[in-house]
Order: structure tokens, then sequence, then C-alpha cells
């Protein structure tokens, strides 16, 4: 008996079916391979590091130094759950600890302040210190100022800018990276079914396991 995606097999194919197939794999597979794949040297274009930050995951392989130091802290370390209400005072304490760097390239020699501030809290916390780091800072808001430093490390620039980017606001960073794969020339099919992947809020993989256990019998009964 053929199985669901045998049957769309026969039906589909080319990336349409590819985008299938990740759907129906259990999420932490196909996490655990797209984190393989951009921290190592299979690719050689240097931005999909960013997507090893995009799922905060990280491996041994590849991620020597001060940049594969950061990515351990951030799949070895728990993210504190969003809270009810801010800590406006320990907003504070932080906000000035990160000032006190003078600059922002200093973060990557205070790699307990990173794991802090940018690994274990909570998406909402890391935003309020941001916003209010923007709001204190002499030097101009903490994306810019990453952005148009020359003294960091590419893959740094791009975890900060991914961890940043993503504490302000999930949806539209998504949002942002689907737009770019698409009307990229040709388009970044990679990037666009690993975005729907991962992105997607229905869990197909039981989908798959259940599908064999249907009495197709009775549907064909109501056709």
């Amino acid at each position: 008996m053929n199985s669901l995606l045998d049957d769309l097999e026969e039906e589909t194919g080319g990336l349409f079916l590819e985008l299938i197939r990740m759907l129906f794999l259990p999420l932490h597979e196909y996490s655990a391979d797209l984190i393989y794949y951009s921290i190592s040297n299979v690719r050689s274009n240097r931005n999909t590091y960013s997507v090893a930050v995009e799922i905060i995951a990280s491996s041994t392989v590849q991620v020597e130094g001060i940049f594969g130091r950061m990515l351990q802290m951030l799949i070895r370390f728990p993210r504190k759950t969003e809270v009810c209400s801010l800590d406006l005072s320990l907003i504070e304490q932080q906000v000035e600890l990160l000032l006190s760097l003078k600059d922002i390239t200093n973060l990557t020699s205070d790699l307990a302040l990173f794991e802090t501030i940018f690994v274990r809290s909570s998406w909402d916390h890391l935003a309020a210190v941001i916003n209010r780091f923007d709001t204190r800072s002499d030097n101009g808001n903490m994306e810019t100022m990453i952005r148009e430093t020359k003294k960091m490390n590419i893959r740094i620039k791009l975890l900060l800018l991914t961890i940043v980017q993503i504490s302000r606001n999930k949806q539209l960073f998504f949002a942002e990276e689907l737009h770019n794969a698409i009307h990229t020339s040709p388009p970044d099919h990679a990037s666009i079914i690993r975005i729907i992947v991962t992105r997607s809020e229905v869990y197909y993989c039981p989908i798959v396991e259940i599908e064999p256990l249907v009495d197709l019998s009775q549907h064909k009964r109501l056709q």
C-alpha cells in the first residue's frame, strides 16, 4: 500500500515535493540537518552561518574561536521563557553594563555578559534592554553600531544582528527573510523551504505516522 508521501510523489515533483517532504520530517531532525550544513564546510556561503543562529543551535564542527563559543552558548544554555512583567531595574543594570563597554566590539571579549544578556534572557527582556540601550547611547542604536563597525568578525556580526532583529520582531524578521529569498535572482529556494518548515504552526509529522492506520475503505465509501 502506498503511503501518503508516495502518492504525493506520483502527483507532484520538484521544489514543491521537497517542501512537502521537509514538512513531514520531525522538526528536530530537520533543524539538526540545517545546523550541520550551515556551520560545516559543505556550503561556502558565509550567510549560512546566520541559519544556525536563526534556529538557535550549534555544533562542534568548524565553530572554533569566539564565534564557536557564542554558538555553543546559544544551544547549551536555556533561554528564559516570556514573563508577565519586565524587571525594569535589571534592564537598567544590564544597559549600564553594555554602555560601559564603550565599543560594541568589546562584547566579544566579555562572553559572560553576552551569555547573561543575549543568551539567557527572554526575548521580551532582551528587546527591552536593546531599546533602552538605543535611547541612552550617544553613539547610535545597537543594530547600526553592529552593522557599521569594521573591527568585528563578519560571522560574529551576523550572529549579533540576527539575535537583535529576532528580539525586536520575530515575525518581521522571518517575513523579510522570506521576501528576500523570493525576490533574489534566482530565488533562494533553500531559504524559502527552511522558513516555511521551521515557522509552520502545524506539525505534520504525526500525519505520516497515523496515515497508514486510517481505514481508506471508509473514505472510498464516502466518495
